[in-house]
């Protein structure tokens, strides 16, 4: 990763995102600094970036979102009922191939699922989330 690095943007809502910030530059947690002035949630993940040097080439790593995780091969009728889930949504989720889905901390009463890659992470909260972006920003500057 010598030639690579890192980037990250700011999930906002259910598709919505914001500029990309480089971790050299020490504005990269204002958006999550705002975020915990607000008293809802607005930032639901952050999506990691390496970026080349020598050709700039953008490619994305991983994401990290806020909510609750949710094994779709683990479902029954306790986690349907007691999240309200869509049975609809869950189908589709399941057949786009997706193990694993993430339950937005986003909207208070209407839910928003969406599907996790292999390498993707949820956190519970903002705290948990800030602490992984710290960790994040440590290993790139001890890597270069």
């Amino acid at each position: 990763m010598k030639n690579t690095t890192l980037s990250l943007f700011y999930g906002i809502g259910s598709s919505a995102k914001t500029k990309e910030y480089l971790f050299s530059n020490e504005n990269y947690l204002n958006p999550l600094e705002k975020q915990s002035l607000m008293s809802f949630p607005l930032i639901t993940s952050i999506t990691i970036r390496a970026i080349s040097k020598e050709n700039k080439k953008r490619n994305n790593l991983f994401s990290i979102y806020v909510g609750k995780e949710i094994f779709l091969h683990a479902m029954n009728d306790y986690y349907i009922s007691k999240y309200d889930l869509d049975e609809d949504e869950l189908i589709r989720l399941r057949s786009e191939g997706y193990d694993r889905v993430c339950l937005l901390n986003y909207k208070k009463y209407d839910l928003v699922m969406v599907g996790l890659n292999k390498c993707d992470k949820v956190v519970p909260d903002y705290y948990a989330l800030k602490r992984d972006i710290t960790k994040l920003k440590k290993l790139q500057s001890i890597q270069q």
